[in-house]
């Protein structure tokens, strides 16, 4: 195996560890909102405390990789993301279950800034799209995740047993990637970011109008990870195990279209490729928000799933391509599109309250095409 090869395979396997982590807990939130006897505005609620993680989150990773390097800031997040998984099982009331999540916010948004900054370092170094492939090694471990989950849920598996497997494999995780990462030097854009003054951290207006372009697939897809289970198991009476099938669905998908992702990106160019994902990803969570039956909603998991997949990616790699300042660009993104993932879900709970989960899956499956205006943002070098 050549060198660039094995340091691509260590790079999906970052990705794929906290995708592995994270499926486990999705696929246990309709446990967790019943076994802590959760409405939907107060799952909701809980789900607050991820966004509020993630901007902590934000702010602190660039100084950590500044510190001691994005190598080992890489690993070193997996093996915390494990350990914090524990806590899920723990908590035993709303505010501890809040202060849990955003915990996993804030460790999850360090993880995105680091493996996406990892990507963009290859595609820089060797002048090869990557990205994409990256994110379908997340969308298998998520796969992976998501299938354990639903079994130890359909297995009655305590949440808490649960959160120690997951503890286990981020450790395990951790100490492959710490001896195979490639060696990232520590670039003085990075270890000199926390002095910074705030007003040249302020995103110029070419990199806010890329932040915006995927919010409306990343919502979508935030969305029926933390509420497709339970859709599944209020609306459509789905099985444990069935209702998982939902996110499987959406990450197989997802995986499938990156991992061919840049050779089409390539074959089609940018523009193209992102307003059919667009139309894609809006078209399968209305097909969701309207399904009879468990198969139909699987049918329009798999288009969403098509339609989410690489708007995010491309995104990232467009801002990985400034060459001034590559990290502080991708971490700003990662802020803004990660906290949109995150809170997205939670609006949903205030807002499925009073309307019900159909409805505002449609809802926000319609609003979702206003990206379709920013497409002249993509396939330009900035």
């Amino acid at each position: 195996m050549t060198k660039r090869r094995s340091t691509l395979w260590a790079v999906l396997m970052l990705f794929a560890a906290e995708a592995v982590i994270t499926g486990l807990i999705y696929a246990r939130i309709p446990d967790i909102k019943a076994g802590n006897g959760l409405s939907d505005a107060a799952l909701g609620l809980v789900l607050i405390g991820m966004p509020i993680g993630n901007i902590f989150g934000f702010m602190l990773a660039p100084y950590m990789v500044g510190r001691v390097g994005l190598t080992k800031a890489s690993w070193l997040s997996v093996a915390v993301l494990g350990a914090l998984s524990l806590g899920v099982g723990f908590a035993e009331t709303r505010f501890t279950l809040i202060v849990v999540f955003a915990l996993l916010g804030l460790c999850l948004s360090h993880t995105e800034v680091t493996q996406n900054a990892m990507a963009g370092h290859i595609e820089r170094t060797t002048g090869r799209r990557v990205m994409s492939r990256c994110h379908g090694g997340w969308s298998i471990g998520s796969i992976a995740g998501l299938l354990a989950g639903g079994a130890f849920s359909q297995m009655s598996i305590p949440v808490s047993v649960q959160g120690g497997v997951a503890a286990v494999a981020g450790v395990a995780a951790a100490a492959v990637l710490a001896r195979s990462l490639p060696h990232v030097p520590r670039r003085a854009a990075v270890a000199g970011n926390a002095r910074i003054p705030i007003k040249e951290r302020i995103p110029k207006p070419a990199l806010l109008l890329l932040c915006i372009l995927p919010l409306g697939t990343l919502a979508l897809e935030g969305i029926v990870r933390d509420w497709g289970a339970i859709f599944m198991r209020s609306d459509l009476g789905a099985a444990p195990f069935s209702s998982t099938l939902l996110l499987v669905v959406l990450s197989t998908s997802m995986a499938v279209v990156r991992l061919s992702g840049d050779s089409l990106l390539e074959r089609l160019g940018e523009r193209l490729v992102v307003a059919g994902s667009i139309l894609c990803a809006s078209a399968g969570l209305l097909a969701i928000a309207v399904a009879p039956s468990m198969i139909a909603a699987l049918a329009g998991a798999a288009v969403t799933g098509v339609g989410v997949a690489v708007v995010y990616p491309v995104a990232l790699s467009i801002a990985a391509r400034r060459f001034d300042a590559p990290e502080r660009d991708v971490a700003t993104m990662s802020f803004i599109c990660f906290v949109t993932l995150m809170a997205s879900p939670a609006a949903v709970g205030f807002l499925s309250e009073a309307v019900g989960l159909r409805i505002t899956f449609a809802a926000f499956a319609l609003l979702s095409l206003l990206a379709l205006l920013l497409l002249p943002v993509t396939g330009k070098r900035q």
